[in-house]
């Protein structure tokens, strides 16, 4: 946790950073550990910038977006304008050689509302690989059906409706699943963030899909 030291001033000016996340101390905790804190490091400095983030710790990392917003107060003295960005790690999933976790950001750096974001990654702890669409899934076609039907019964959708005239961004009005998939104890999870496919007034989707609905293309024990 880190603040600003125009917090205890009394000008309604304050930014702080808040991080937490797991970290392992079993023999496989090496790579799982570069994964989260890597992630953690990349979600934290998208916040100020789309640069690449540099190779600093977490710790130095909320160091930089605090000093980034004293200078934002240093340059605009009158603003009460406060930062308040918090990012959580969930583990999501844990069997076998299989982890799943959530990186969890919600923030607010100035502008008309909050954001946040989720991004999901998926470990396996034996190759020491974080997996992909094509690890889980034998055939992706079957996938994106299954995801376009549930997607639709969860917005009310009729299968006939053209998902571009309801106010999403799909090309063509054609439903595709994105590479953000994360797994629980039931099931897999696609999840599309906040702009992704729709304005920021319809919200983030997520689309669960239980393991019994995909047993027949799932590569992985559930």
């Amino acid at each position: 946790k880190k603040n600003s030291t125009y917090c205890n001033k009394g000008k309604e000016q304050c930014a702080e950073v808040v991080v937490q996340y797991p970290v392992y101390q079993n023999q496989t905790a090496n790579y799982v550990n570069e994964v989260i804190q890597k992630t953690v490091k990349n979600t934290l400095y998208n916040v100020i910038s789309e640069e690449k983030s540099p190779n600093i710790s977490i710790e130095k990392m909320a160091d930089l977006i605090i000093e980034n917003y004293d200078d934002f107060i240093s340059d605009f003295a009158d603003t009460r304008e406060k930062w308040d960005i918090n990012v959580s790690v969930v583990s999501t999933f844990q069997k076998g050689n299989i982890l799943s976790f959530s990186f969890n950001s919600e923030y607010y750096t100035g502008g008309a509302h909050s954001n946040s974001n989720i991004v999901y990654k998926i470990i396996n702890t034996k190759t020491n690989k974080v997996l992909g669409l094509k690890d889980l899934i034998s055939n992706k076609k079957v996938l994106t059906a299954t995801a376009e039907k549930l997607f639709r019964k969860q917005k009310n959708l009729p299968a006939i409706k053209n998902l571009q005239e309801e106010g999403y961004f799909f090309e063509n009005g054609k439903f595709t699943i994105n590479d953000n998939i994360g797994l629980n104890q039931n099931g897999l999870i696609i999840y599309f963030n906040n702009y992704e496919i729709a304005p920021y007034s319809m919200g983030p989707s997520a689309v669960f899909i239980p393991f019994y609905e995909i047993k027949d293309i799932l590569k992985i024990k559930y």
